[in-house]
């Protein structure tokens, strides 16, 4: 955690420039201030900040918490602390005044009057809540955990702080143990240790560990000290060594609470027949002490879907469809959709068309990815040679590209589906059963021509109600790394500041301009949270995004921009939003790297908005960190090809992060023979998983390979990154060329043969990678 210490080096990352004199002016003693602040002049900042006069109400709070901050005195820190919190404004003033205390010395403390170590661990609690999965909630919690280690206060860590004390990689394993004497370390917590340190890449350091706990445990049962030692084999990408160290022991795992990790390890090593018999050993055992196999039974039919046998995937995914309670529900869980779905695409791969169609029919009423259930629905029509109704159902769900309107994945493949039927069918449109098709189908009440004598007229009536009814959610709305900043704007905890008038908005980015040009940009960017709040009005709205877009706070602008976005937005009226949503961030950086490496500089962002969404100090549940989220042991193999010893505090630094993205981005071009939608399922998924994933299903379509990904975080992160790329192209290359996308509807071209690595590979690309160095 010591990198995220680091964080506000690159935060104040804009280097002071000269303002006009009439800005300069009303700031001029505080500005003041900040020099003799920064130059450790104490006494002589203080005196400057006296003779700041504030013009605004919300100067005057930080007036108060300068004068809090550089005075050090914790009754006055702690008094504004508690005024601020009742009036719930000013959150990030409360984290620093917040701070100060815990990180205060014990001279400073024996002063203290007004608050005991008990209202700290109160407030910490509820200060690290509202900030949880910020990089600045990352660094409270840090402070935090010393704080406790420094006083001892252990019996914290047998409670709320477990779980934070357990998995911090800086503390020594010993210390850990000692937090834990009065609530001991459990086989399970040692097991999260392991996990983060590996995260974290301490290879050696949880190897390490895992020597010192078996030593201090003698009453550890063999198979538990070989399972230890296979979490770690299996993450540090040697699955194979860790199945083979758990299978002498597979009778203790089968009736242990690890049954089922110990047959994803199996997957993991490649081995799909003893995955299958480890599965088939689980579910017996399971019904042998009667507990639900219905998870079991799903992990049969994914592993037969993965390995192709669709029909035998089709037969357990119909079963748990048909003995699901949530059938004659009217609302439906997410899980039976996603049992539903999969029920109706494994019929549609294995070419029972028929009842494909009639599977995916069934999941009309309650789909939640409509624009998905379209498009295969037309393409079952196309397999059936139904090129009237499949034509026609690609039109109409294509339709947003036609009226240079935005678009989702589905829509883009539609679209690109008709105008490839279009070009083979040249004689179809002209056909007068068509156009009267096209010219009725906007009219709910009419009366549809029948296209084909094998589709009825209701049939078509309600294809193209559900179309019509489709709603306008794209891909672009999910990313990653959310901005989490948006819950804490937005939390009833946070009152936020009223602006009135253009005017008084315009005072406040003054305030924030000042605050960034003195290396103040954490205040500024907070600052600006609170007026987020309560923004009201479009033209305020634009000022704003404007601000944000100047002073590379993207993610704000971006925020706020879908925030006033119509949901779907025309290219021409639009196009001030539209290049708020997908700016050139970073533009001379990404330029720079991708003329290096020789990439497309938009397949950089694209990359970069579905990770991070332009955030820089973006961090991940799992440790990864800035725009482009990067691992600490991705990171610590990309060294290796670029000549450079880089700490993983530096990825804060966009220019950083963007140079590493593009070395590693270009090194997975080169494994993916250059193909964008591998490159991007291999960025989040991994390359060895794949080419593992091209091996098994063979030169199958574009659209096809997508879906049948089985991660669904990486299926969707590619559908992202392919819609975000040819919405760059759109927008800032003025090109949306149906020639130049139509590989996503062709076959994918790349064959593997041989036998492929279970980790991913590094050491074949340096040479490739090296020409680029220079």
């Amino acid at each position: 955690m010591k990198i995220i210490i680091l964080l506000s080096l690159y935060l104040s990352f804009l280097v002071p420039t000269s303002a006009p004199a009439e800005e300069e002016a009303p700031f001029s003693s505080l500005g003041k201030a900040f020099m003799f602040s920064n130059e450790g002049k104490t006494p002589e900042a203080m005196e400057s900040l006296m003779n700041w006069k504030p013009t605004e109400s919300y100067q005057e709070e930080y007036k108060i918490y300068f004068t809090n901050i550089w005075s050090g005195n914790l009754d006055h820190i702690w008094t504004q602390y508690k005024k601020l919190k009742t009036q719930k404004k000013f959150l990030r003033l409360r984290l620093d005044l917040f701070s100060r205390v815990i990180q205060a010395t014990e001279s400073e403390l024996e002063k203290r009057q007004t608050f005991t170590d008990a209202d700290i661990k109160k407030e910490s609690r509820i200060i690290l809540k509202q900030l949880s999965g910020t990089s600045e909630g990352e660094t409270a919690e840090t402070n935090y955990l010393k704080w406790i280690q420094k006083n001892k206060y252990y019996d914290a860590v047998c409670r709320a702080e477990r779980k934070r004390w357990v998995t911090q990689p800086d503390i020594e394993f010993n210390e850990i143990q000692n937090g834990l004497t009065k609530c001991p370390m459990k086989y399970e917590d040692f097991i999260t240790r392991i996990r983060r340190l590996i995260f974290a890449a301490r290879e050696t350091q949880a190897q390490r560990e895992i020597d010192l706990y078996l030593k201090s445990d003698k009453t550890l049962a063999n198979w538990k000290k070989a399972y230890l030692q296979a979490i770690f084999d299996s993450n540090v990408g040697d699955p194979l060594a860790a199945f083979n160290n758990l299978t002498k022991y597979e009778n203790e795992l089968i009736e242990s609470d690890y049954a089922e990790n110990y047959f994803y390890i199996s997957q993991r090593a490649g081995e799909l027949e003893k995955s299958e018999l480890i599965l088939n050993k689980i579910i017996k055992y399971y019904k042998e002490k009667n507990k639900n196999i219905s998870d079991m039974l799903f992990q049969k039919a994914f592993l037969f879907y993965q390995s192709k046998r669709y029909s035998d995937a089709y037969k357990i995914f119909d079963q748990l469809f048909q003995s699901s309670g949530q059938q004659k529900r009217k609302r439906k869980t997410k899980d039976f959709e996603q049992i539903a779905w999969l029920r109706a695409w494994s019929l549609y791969l294995n070419h029972d068309l028929e009842k494909a169609l009639k599977a995916f029919n069934e999941m009309r009423s309650y789909t939640a990815d409509s624009s998905r259930l379209s498009y295969w629905i037309a393409m079952c029509y196309q397999r059936q040679d139904q090129t009237l109704t499949a034509l026609q159902l690609f039109k109409k769900s294509g339709e947003s590209l036609s009226s240079n309107e935005t678009y989702t994945y589905y829509n883009l493949l539609s679209w690109l589906r008709y105008q490839d039927l279009k070009k083979q069918n040249s004689t179809l449109e002209k056909n007068a059963l068509i156009k009267d098709l096209w010219a009725t189908s906007k009219d709910r009440r009419s009366v549809f021509p029948i296209p084909s004598e094998d589709v009825s007229r209701e049939q078509i009536q309600n294809l193209y109600s559900f179309i019509l009814s489709e709603t306008s959610g794209d891909e672009q709305n999910q990313v990653a790394v959310v901005n989490d900043e948006n819950e804490i704007i937005f939390s009833a905890e946070n009152a936020g500041l009223v602006v009135r008038s253009e005017e008084e908005l315009r005072r406040h980015i003054d305030w924030a301009k000042f605050l960034i040009q003195n290396r103040q940009g954490e205040l500024a960017k907070w600052h600006l949270y609170e007026i987020e709040k309560n923004l009201k009005f479009s033209k305020n709205a634009k000022i704003l995004i404007q601000f944000y877009t100047e002073n590379n706070f993207y993610y704000r602008a971006l925020s706020l921009s879908q925030r006033q976005s119509p949901g779907r937005m025309s290219f021409d009226k639009d196009l001030f939003l539209l290049k708020s949503i997908y700016p050139e961030a970073y533009k001379d950086d990404i330029f720079q790297f991708a003329k290096q490496r020789k990439i497309d500089p938009y397949v950089i962002l694209s990359i970069m908005k579905a990770e991070t969404q332009y955030k820089s100090d973006a961090i991940s549940p799992v440790g990864a960190v800035g725009l482009m989220q990067f691992m600490p042991y991705t990171l610590d193999k990309l060294k290796g090809l670029v000549g450079q010893e880089i700490k993983t505090a530096e990825l804060f630094d966009p220019k950083k992060s963007i140079e590493m993205g593009a070395v590693y981005l270009k090194k997975l071009l080169i494994e993916m023979k250059d193909q964008n939608p591998l490159a991007a399922a291999a960025y989040n998924g991994g390359p060895h998983r794949v080419k593992a994933w091209v091996k098994r299903l063979g030169p199958v379509d574009y659209d096809v390979f997508i879906e049948h990904i089985p991660f669904a975080e990486t299926r969707t992160y590619v559908k992202r990154v392919l819609t975000f790329k040819s919405t760059y192209d759109k927008i800032y290359q003025k090109k949306m060329s149906s020639e130049e996308l139509s590989y996503l509807i062709r076959p994918q071209p790349i064959e593997i043969k041989e036998i492929l690595s279970l980790k991913e590979e590094w050491d074949p690309f340096k040479k490739e990678i090296e020409k680029t160095n220079k």
